[in-house]
């Protein structure tokens, strides 16, 4: 109360403001936020593209790497039994041929390399520089693999197949200065040519 007895207000010290409607929450998105969403929709597109790459190559990478296995293990045979195995396509399979009496037979074993996935194939030859393409039934192996681990005709051959947007070469490569009676097989992934 006052000294004439009146009742004053009381005092404060914060000014009232004026009676401020109730403000709506804003409906919509901030900038950053669309910007954020930007940026992760942006990474996971590059990691499925990348994906999906790396599954298209993948089969053809198998592949290849099989038949670099079926290769080392027809070379071991050679060497075990003594015989000559040589190679032919027939009818989209490589074909093992075994040397008996002056001629090539096909070979009851080991069984036949089939594709297990429709390529393209084409042979070639570093040493002689020609592409040597196997003629459809020809019964004369494209490359023999001798029972002294030797590879005829001698050096270094290669085998391209590629399925859609892969390629790969498996490489045959006879002989070297540490051990010149070794036939070696590796498979790798090759850039598509224009």
């Amino acid at each position: 109360m006052s000294a004439t007895g009146r009742r004053s207000k009381p005092f404060t010290l914060v000014p009232r403001l004026a009676a401020v409607p109730p403000q709506r929450p804003s409906s919509g998105f901030t900038l950053l936020e669309v910007m954020v969403v930007v940026v992760i929709v942006g990474l996971l597109a590059g990691f499925s593209a990348l994906a999906l790459n790396q599954a298209s190559e993948r089969p053809l990478r198998s592949e290849s790497e099989r038949f670099a296995d079926w290769l080392q293990m027809v070379t071991d045979s050679a060497l075990l039994q003594g015989v000559a195995y040589g190679l032919a396509e027939q009818q989209g399979e490589w074909q093992l041929l075994v040397y008996y009496r002056g001629q090539w037979w096909p070979a009851a074993q080991p069984e036949p390399f089939q594709w297990r996935q429709p390529v393209v194939l084409s042979f070639h030859s570093d040493r002689a520089g020609l592409a040597v393409q196997p003629e459809q039934g020809d019964s004369e192996p494209v490359v023999a693999l001798l029972p002294s681990g030797q590879l005829q005709p001698a050096g270094y051959f290669q085998l391209d197949f590629q399925q859609r947007d892969s390629r790969w070469r498996v490489g045959l490569t006879a002989g070297s200065a540490t051990a010149p009676s070794a036939v070696t097989f590796s498979a790798q992934p090759m850039a598509l040519s224009p």
